[in-house]
């Protein structure tokens, strides 16, 4: 395992790695006891709010000190203190909020010891000025997951839009289909391309998996962005494009 964390004290580097990994769900390990134990963690600290934003998680500062010294430990190291954690932790999220291109979705002060942070896990890519965005609803890729079980070999897709914004941050975008009633569950956004052309990228995708039969255009989801995909597929799809462009 690379965490730089390992048998040392918890500091602001460490700290910054951990809120990193929490987002891009990069933890550095085969382990999958764990990543259970991280994901766990955070689920029980950083519980998601839809009041205000269902593209984040809202928490106190000494909950999100509380989990992050807790991954702290599990990926190796020592145990500190409450206060020197709190300590820690603000100085991190205010380096984040201070850097705001430094992580997607950015880490907001919405109060006097709470925090708005993105939720994880997101996946960026790409250097260019606009964005080609995944997203899904979980209960989608529940109910596909259940159900191919009993098909051996079945790959598991299930409904993604695959869409695209200039002048606004992905996470906004999404949220006003949420408020426009465009999703019937929290959507979680899977992928993020960074592209300069992002009406070509858009046009080529949904052409190739229109091509694909992945198309969904009924009722059920509105609008025309819809495909029985995986972000990984997309993902796929957008290494192609860019190596021929």
């Amino acid at each position: 395992m690379a965490y730089d964390g390992i048998k040392e004290p918890l500091t602001q580097q460490s700290a910054r790695e951990i809120i990193s990994c929490m987002y891009y769900s990069s933890w550095d390990t085969e382990d999958e006891k764990i990543k259970d134990k991280i994901d766990k963690t955070v689920n029980h600290f950083l519980r998601g709010n839809t009041a205000i934003n269902p593209l984040y998680r809202i928490a106190t500062l000494s909950a999100i000190a509380q989990a992050i010294s807790n991954i702290h430990v599990i990926l190796g190291g020592l145990e500190a203190s409450g206060d020197d954690c709190r300590r820690v932790t603000e100085e991190t999220l205010n380096s984040f909020y201070n850097d705001r291109e430094a992580i997607f979705g950015y880490v907001n002060p919405i109060s006097e010891g709470e925090w708005m942070l993105a939720q994880y896990p997101l996946q960026i890519f790409g250097t260019g000025r606009h964005w080609i965005y995944v997203c899904y609803e979980f209960r989608d890729r529940k109910k596909a997951e259940e159900l191919i079980q009993s098909i051996p070999g079945a790959k598991v897709e299930y409904p993604c839009k695959v869409g695209k914004t200039e002048k606004k941050k992905p996470e906004k975008r999404v949220y006003e289909d949420v408020r426009n009633g465009i999703y019937e569950d929290d959507p979680t956004i899977a992928l993020l391309l960074r592209v300069d052309n992002e009406e070509n990228f858009e046009k080529v995708i949904h052409e190739i998996l229109k091509h694909r039969g992945k198309h969904i255009n009924n009722e059920s989801k509105k609008g025309q962005e819809w495909f029985r995909t995986t972000p990984e597929d997309v993902f796929e799809i957008y290494n192609h494009i860019s190596e021929i462009w």
